[in-house]
């Protein structure tokens, strides 16, 4: 049976008005891998649940461990779903990717490095959520007041998938507090912050 595993809202980030930073509160969650038995990667950017002004220069960060920037394989892939991503063995709502980066792509375009990327360094997907180079990213085609996920994971030199996130959820702009599906799911954590606006 495959589980799912996306990002618990338990610490409540709100958007800054001064230099766009966020402030949190509630406990920290661990870290939880989407793929089984893979090493879990930390993302550090976004935070949890943070309302992200999305834009060609919001960054996506993650860390092997603290001071470890980025995984330290060769084969790297990161995306960003517009649900939940259902892992096990491998990703089973691949047609749910909106945005994406590669290692492979890097070593085309030089853009962005394990550990670090910025939306506008990843490139677009085709219908059904297929990578495709020839698609730049378009932060129009997400939906404003939309809660997305991110996730990376990295595979070893015999493909398998060796370590990777959980799903970070975050919030593009702002008004993303009634989503069922995100606040279903934080009720149940311990100590949660769910605004109850969807009636759960």
């Amino acid at each position: 049976m495959v589980a799912v595993f996306f990002s618990g809202c338990a610490g409540y980030q709100a958007r800054g008005s001064g230099d766009g930073g966020t402030t949190t509160g509630g406990p920290t969650m661990p870290e939880i891998s989407i793929f089984t038995g893979a090493q879990a990667l930390s993302v550090t950017a976004p935070r949890r649940c943070e309302f992200v002004n999305l834009s060609d220069a919001t960054t996506f960060e993650w860390q092997l461990g603290y001071g470890q920037a980025g995984t330290g394989e060769d084969r790297v892939f990161a995306s960003i779903f517009g649900t939940p991503p259902i892992a096990g063995s491998e990703i089973k709502n691949p047609q749910d990717a909106v945005w994406w980066w590669s290692s492979g792509w890097k070593a085309t375009s030089g853009q962005g490095s394990d550990g670090r990327v910025t939306f506008g360094q990843g490139r677009g997907t085709a219908a059904g959520g297929e990578p495709d180079v020839t698609v730049a990213p378009d932060t129009s085609k997400l939906q404003l007041g939309h809660w997305y996920w991110f996730a990376v994971w990295a595979w070893n030199s015999d493909f398998k998938v060796v370590k990777a996130s959980e799903a970070r959820a975050f919030c593009d702009g702002l008004g993303c507090d009634c989503d069922p599906v995100r606040e279903a799911y934080c009720q149940k954590l311990p100590g949660g912050i769910a605004p109850a606006r969807c009636g759960l």
